[in-house]
């Protein structure tokens, strides 16, 4: 599977995307397309469906990962895939298309080790020493922390939340 990033006109795209946009409009002909937006780790390219749009989109909802088919085209100057095939991919895993951390992950979990061992509080260390040492809570915490990140902090969530801005609404900077 080509990375988004690297996708030129012309290319042809066969992997599995985030789907993070699925709105189904109509061409001035009168026809309906999906206007998508497929996303990976490094980056997201819209997608447009012509043939069979209704099929399509009953094959799939908007924030799964799908299996897609299509070709890379130029429109307007932007890039953009011409989508032939897509489905749910149900076989993917959701880990392989969330952020990843710009440093090593055994070596972020080493430095708190570090950091938990300079705390001197003793009741503050026993807790810390606890759950360190307990993989399958460190494990329940990392998928949370996840599942909040990929939920409040996706572009469409994020979209959603700030859109009063763009309407001028400053409250939404503020947090209750």
């Amino acid at each position: 599977m080509a990375a988004i990033t690297s996708l030129r006109p012309g290319d042809e795209v066969a992997g599995v995307y985030a789907c993070t946009r699925k709105d189904r409009l109509l061409a001035r002909t009168g026809t309906p397309y999906l206007a998508l937006e497929l996303r990976d780790r490094t980056g997201a390219l819209p997608g447009r469906a012509f043939k069979d749009a209704d099929v399509l989109a009953g094959r799939f909802d908007r924030g799964e990962l799908v299996r897609v088919r299509g070709r890379v085209e130029r429109f307007r100057d932007e890039l953009q895939v011409e989508v032939l095939e897509i489905a749910r991919a149900e076989e993917a895993d959701p880990a392989e298309f969330l952020p990843v951390a710009y440093r090593n992950v055994d070596e972020l979990d080493g430095f708190l080790e570090h950091l938990a061992r300079e705390v001197h509080d003793p009741a503050y260390a026993g807790l810390l020493e606890r759950l360190l040492a307990d993989d399958a809570l460190r494990a329940r915490l990392g998928d949370a922390a996840r599942r909040r990140a990929v939920s409040e902090f996706a572009y469409d969530a994020l979209a959603a939340r700030l859109a009063p801005l763009a309407a001028g609404d400053l409250g939404v900077l503020v947090s209750p």
